[in-house]
This record gives structure tokens, C-alpha cells and sequence, in this order.
């Protein structure tokens, strides 16, 4: 009686669990993702306070310009890099990409001009409507560690698989390939398996 109560109990949690999942994903369904992207505008600023000091001898100067442009363009690949497989492999809903630099002049004034156009540049033809819901595709750890978030960035309710999950053989083939498309392909798999 005790073994068929606690099996009963844990298909009971599972179903839960699972029809909590889906009405999540329905949820995100009705809204478009807007994709975060992480360009560490600290370590920029460091740079060019850098560039811009004085004291420093003009080899100093010249040393934190060339490492600005190395970052500048770390960041480009990376901002191409995560439009295109998002593009290609997301068909949860819609994203656009936002720069988190500007997230917080967005979450005051969400009419402005604050997305991505195919370029990489902040397009003033890409606004979201008034009446558009949206959640959040931000950085976990790393450029290509993506969790989902609501709108208010607090994780979706119940155990709604909002951190992205690898297995050991996709983790290995985003190591050896590119990892912004094992990670896409994977959330996207993730978040479907609810569907």
C-alpha cells in the first residue's frame, strides 16, 4: 500500500510537472524573446579612461587602444555569431537583440530605439508595439550560456527548465564547434520539449 501511495504520488508530481512546463511554454509562445547580449561596458570604459589618462606614457595609451579594438571586435563576433544561430536555430518565438548597455534605458522608456539590426548596430526601424509582451534571453556564466527569464527578470514560475541544460556530448561539440549554435540548438530543444 505505502510502495503504491509514494508511486502514485511521484507520476502525480511528475504530471505536475510537466503540464506546469507546457502552459510556460504556451506562455512564451504569445511573446517575443529579447535576446541580451553581454558587452561588458565596464571593461570598456576601463579602456578608454585608460586611452584618455595623461599620466600614462603614450605606450600605455597606445597598449589599452589596441586592446579596446581587440575587445570591440571580440564583441562583434560575438554579437554576429549569436544573431545568426538565433536566427537560424531558434523557433521558440521571434527575438530581437538588445545590448545590455542599453537595458536599462529600455526597461524606463520601452518606445525607444534600442535593437539590433542585421548589422550589428542599433536600427531605429526595430521598436517593440505597446502592447508587446516579452521575456528575457540573458547571459548565465559565459557569452553563450543562455537562461529565459520573464519580464521582470525573475526565472518562469514552477520548474520551468529556464537555465540551459548540456548534455556531455552537446557540451563537447560546442567545445569543438561553434558554441553559440550548440547552445541555441540546444535551448531550443530544451524549451520545445515542452511543447
Amino acid at each position: 500500500m505505502t510502495l503504491k501511495f509514494c508511486f502514485s504520488f511521484c507520476l502525480l508530481l511528475l504530471t505536475m510537472n510537466v503540464l506546469s512546463g507546457q502552459a510556460e511554454y504556451y506562455t512564451l509562445r504569445d511573446k517575443v524573446g529579447l535576446v541580451r547580449l553581454y558587452m561588458n561596458q565596464p571593461k570598456i570604459t576601463h579602456y578608454e579612461s585608460l586611452i584618455n589618462n595623461s599620466k600614462l606614457t603614450q605606450d600605455q595609451r597606445n597598449d589599452a587602444k589596441i586592446a579596446l579594438e581587440k575587445f570591440l571586435f571580440d564583441r562583434k563576433v560575438y554579437i554576429s555569431n549569436a544573431m545568426e544561430s538565433f536566427g537560424l536555430y531558434y523557433e521558440v518565438t521571434p527575438v530581437y537583440f538588445i545590448p545590455d548597455s542599453l537595458w536599462r534605458a529600455f526597461k524606463s522608456d520601452k518606445t525607444g530605439t534600442y535593437f539590433l539590426g542585421e548589422d550589428g548596430l542599433v536600427d531605429p526601424n526595430i521598436k517593440l508595439s505597446a502592447d508587446q509582451q516579452f521575456y528575457i534571453i540573458a547571459q548565465e556564466n559565459y557569452d553563450y550560456d543562455f537562461r529565459i527569464l520573464t519580464s521582470d527578470g525573475a526565472p518562469p514560475p514552477g520548474n520551468f527548465p529556464y537555465k540551459l541544460k548540456h548534455s556531455l556530448f552537446s557540451k563537447i561539440r560546442a567545445l569543438m564547434g561553434s558554441m553559440a549554435t550548440e547552445s541555441v540548438k540546444r535551448l531550443n530543444k530544451q524549451l520545445k520539449s515542452y511543447q
